[in-house]
């Protein structure tokens, strides 16, 4: 995050400083874990079903937080500055989309109903070989983790890779407010989180306004296999790059042979392999390659990044225990990605 005052920042996030005089003061980065802070941060004090951020605003002022953001009137003296507002996660949201409207990086957003995290971190891995690159840490794709990848991004960065998942209608909105995306990939559109986005149709409609809401001069990149992706309802005013097995895939790869020990695909006249369990997701592989390809990543690099990969924790992970083999796909696991693996 770049350097603000914190009368900037109770601007920002339309709240109150407390007490006024102390406007002045600079803040240097945010955190909303009291064991993470580092001097000259500013602390929010979330709250969640089994603990509230304020209990902590002691902790993180011994380990030099500059200022607390609160969304309740502290139930004791503090010993440093607070900022009151509405909502603490909106407020973390606003000061990430003021800092994203003054960082020169172009940002990448990845969502889908199956495969964000593991795309996420092919394309991120392929693009830091080339440019100075942020990638959003673990599964950071909420109204949370979107804006702590954001506040990461300092001045020389030229791509951030971001995740935006959706649970509800009307968040998308909201990610792609606090984002700016200037590139797409959708992996899939599937019924999943049907419970707040009603159904297939309500899936697609949520995802897809991220492909909605890039600038003409952009690029989305779209899995061509998925027919809810390949036969859209409106055409989008960005150019669409389609990945995929198929032949009409402008980026079409072909499965060569998988197994235990990964699958071996080729795309073009060259061959990669990614030690990854389970035929699909080559898919994740093929919207790497394209952006890759489309942001002039050599092929060798990309070949390198696939084949040293190893899976994210919980992601159809294959341990041995003595004689008996797991496959470990446990990490927000739904029926869809379950059959893919059982199949």
């Amino acid at each position: 995050m770049r350097e603000l005052t914190l009368s900037k920042l109770a601007e920002i996030m339309d709240g109150h400083l407390y007490p006024e005089e102390m406007g002045h003061i600079v803040a240097t980065g945010v955190s909303i874990d009291s064991r993470k802070v580092k001097p000259g941060d500013i602390f929010f004090a979330l709250r969640g079903s089994r603990f509230d951020g304020q209990s902590f605003i002691g902790d993180a002022t011994t380990m030099g937080a500059r200022c607390a953001v609160v969304d309740s009137p502290p139930t004791e003296e503090l010993n440093l500055p607070y900022i009151m507002v509405k909502d603490c996660i909106k407020g973390l949201g606003d000061i990430a989309a003021f800092h994203r409207e003054n960082f020169r990086a172009s940002v990448i957003g990845v969502t889908g109903s199956l495969g964000k995290s593991t795309t996420k971190e092919l394309i991120g891995r392929i693009l830091k070989k080339n440019y100075r690159t942020v990638v959003a840490e673990k599964s950071f794709n909420n109204f949370i983790g979107l804006p702590l990848t954001l506040l990461r991004v300092s001045s020389d960065t030229e791509y951030v890779v971001t995740e935006m998942g959706i649970n509800r209608k009307g968040e998308m909105d909201r990610l792609i407010e606090i984002a700016s995306p200037d590139f797409a990939v959708v992996t899939s559109i599937a019924p999943v989180h049907t419970e707040g986005l009603g159904d297939l149709i309500g899936v697609a409609e949520e995802k897809l306004k991220l492909l909605y809401s890039l600038p003409p001069n952009s690029t989305a990149f779209l899995n061509g296999d998925d027919t809810n992706l390949r036969n859209l309802k409106r055409t989008p005013f960005c150019e669409v790059v389609y990945y995929g097995l198929g032949d009409i895939n402008r980026v079409r790869g072909e499965v060569v042979e998988w197994g235990w020990d990964g699958i071996r695909f080729r795309v073009k006249s060259d061959e990669f392999k990614l030690p990854l369990l389970g035929k699909f997701w080559v898919y994740s592989a093929l919207a790497a390659y394209a952006v890759g390809e489309h942001f002039g990543v050599p092929v060798d690099v990309m070949r390198e990044i696939f084949h040293s990969f190893q899976p994210m924790p919980g992601r159809m992970e294959v341990r041995k225990v003595g004689e008996v083999t797991i496959v470990d796909d446990s990490y927000n696991a739904n029926p869809v990605s379950m059959k893919q693996v059982l199949g």
